[in-house]
């Protein structure tokens, strides 16, 4: 089991630096927990919404953005 504990956003307002959310994402992205389909990754804070959602949902844009652009690449045909 895996913990992360993030405490550079305060409940009730916004994170100081979009980089350290990223920073922190990222790392627990690389650690491979959000993508093992027989241990789903519980993601909680304070008040269970916010900060919670605001996670799942950059992490979900991500991955469909890293999906988009590698279909776009395979069917983008360049001819000379």
């Amino acid at each position: 089991m895996l913990h992360f504990h993030y405490t550079a956003w305060p409940d009730f307002r916004v994170p100081e630096s979009p980089n350290a959310f990223l920073d922190f994402l990222f790392a627990i992205r690389q650690e491979q927990v959000l993508s093992e389909p027989q241990a789903p990754p519980v993601i909680h804070c304070s008040a269970g919404i916010g900060r919670s959602g605001t996670i799942c949902l950059v992490d979900t844009c991500l991955v469909l953005v890293g999906i988009k652009t590698v279909l776009r690449k395979k069917s983008v045909k360049i001819f000379k």
